[in-house]
């Protein structure tokens, strides 16, 4: 739904959570489209309808950081602004999805350290 609607028919669609200080609050989700023109965010409300857009230009990104053993915490640096956000590629259904979301950003991003 998402992939058609923010991006083309290559774009690349994962789920992702805010990065939290506290463990016992309710995270933000997010839907990650990524294409070969935008990174867009799509934020969901609490009953996971859309809430609100946030696009960026893939030509902005000038970093990519992904951390972690499981659950991924991924830090994309632009010209402007750093985005945080929790990829976790093991969801039972999507972690096809997932895992090609890593992947691409991996592989297409400048990795810092």
């Amino acid at each position: 739904m998402y992939k058609n609607k923010y991006g083309n028919n290559q774009a690349i669609t994962g789920y992702g959570e805010e990065v939290k200080a506290l463990p016992f609050l309710l995270p933000r989700h997010f839907v990650v489209v990524l294409d070969k023109e935008a990174l867009t965010i799509v934020e969901l409300d609490r009953k996971f309808n859309e809430k609100s857009v946030g696009s960026i230009p893939v030509s902005t990104i000038q970093t990519v950081k992904i951390i972690g053993p499981v659950v991924k915490s991924v830090t994309v640096k632009t010209t402007d602004r750093t985005i945080k956000f929790v990829i976790k590629p093991t969801i039972m259904g999507i972690s096809k999805e997932q895992s090609a979301l890593l992947t691409y950003l991996k592989t297409h991003f400048k990795q810092s350290k």
